[in-house]
């Protein structure tokens, strides 16, 4: 992934949150868009507070579940989703879409598409969560 090494490299991690190893028997590692949107998806799928150091870390999308499908909590969940990748300086923020897939009390799924900062690629994140599913919020992102 030449000429996007300003977007970083980080630790790989399997589906269940697991370090991968590389044949080499080296940590593996990501780099590039997909040190990106791995961190990004992080952040999405991160309470604020929950990462100890950084209490402000997070999107509060979870505090949303339960919550019925209004005009003002569909604006909120968009609001949350926005403000983390803007909160992110490797994101151009004029790119930043929110569509909420589906948003009812019981399941909510999103999809966010932008650009990295020095790529003209659009980069989508589709995710969701459930009462039922939620103990499984982790490996349900989609990366592309």
């Amino acid at each position: 992934m030449a000429g996007f090494e300003h977007l970083g490299t980080d630790l790989a991690f399997d589906s269940d949150g697991d370090l991968l190893v590389s044949a080499s028997g080296d940590l593996a590692l990501v780099s590039g868009r997909d040190c990106l949107l791995r961190d990004l998806a992080d952040a999405l799928r991160t309470q604020p507070g929950e990462l100890f150091p950084h209490p402000e870390y997070g999107c509060g999308l979870l505090g949303m579940l339960g919550c019925n499908d209004t005009p003002l909590n569909r604006t909120l969940a968009q609001r949350f989703i926005t403000k983390t990748l803007e909160n992110d300086l490797r994101v151009k923020q004029s790119t930043i879409q929110v569509e909420l897939l589906s948003f009812d009390s019981a399941e909510k799924t999103f999809r966010a598409s932008f650009e990295a900062v020095g790529d003209s690629e659009t980069h989508t994140l589709v995710w969701g969560y459930g009462i039922k599913s939620i103990e499984d919020l982790k490996r349900n992102s989609i990366i592309s």
